[in-house]
């Protein structure tokens, strides 16, 4: 493996993060935790972003505890025997209304390529009729995982080396 000192974690992030449109979120209730998938999109600063409608489980746990967890995991058609993901801790704002314009436009270049995407104008029907809300999670800790480098042990991605 290359040295940990020049591994190229932004490449190997995007790797990763471009092989799927699909996260699972994982927040805390009262009585445990409870996890749920979600189409997702991330920015240069590897900031990710959901749309889900208030009112769900998961939208009400974040209400109460900001805190979650992600995984994303590419899929074996693309890593064939290599497991390859990434795994988030993070808190979790509303994206405010003067931000949403440029969480569509990052959703739109990330997702378009994906042919379960539905368009901008369907997903602002969606965020009005549906009560959809964009969230933001702003990573606290990352975990990279690829066999191909690191065998079955992940590592602690340095954020600061991806500002």
């Amino acid at each position: 493996m290359e040295d940990e000192k020049e591994f190229d974690w932004k490449a190997k992030l995007k790797e990763c993060l471009d092989s799927t449109t699909v996260a699972v979120l994982a927040t805390r209730e009262r009585d445990g935790v409870w996890a749920t998938p979600v189409y997702f999109s991330y920015d240069d600063e590897f900031n990710f972003y959901f749309i889900s409608p208030k009112g769900t489980r998961h939208m009400n746990n974040i209400k109460s505890n900001s805190n979650v967890a992600m995984a994303v995991f590419t899929p074996l058609s693309v890593s064939g025997i290599h497991q390859i993901g990434v795994q988030v801790k993070g808190v979790t704002s509303i994206v405010p209304d003067s931000e949403i314009e440029k969480v569509y436009a990052i959703r739109a270049k990330r997702l378009s390529g994906d042919l379960n995407w539905i368009s901008e104008s369907q997903e602002g029907h969606f965020v009005k009729e549906h009560g959809g809300i964009f969230v933001k999670i702003t990573p606290t800790m990352m975990i990279y995982v690829d066999t191909r480098y690191f065998g079955g042990q992940g590592r602690q991605v340095p954020l600061a080396k991806l500002v």
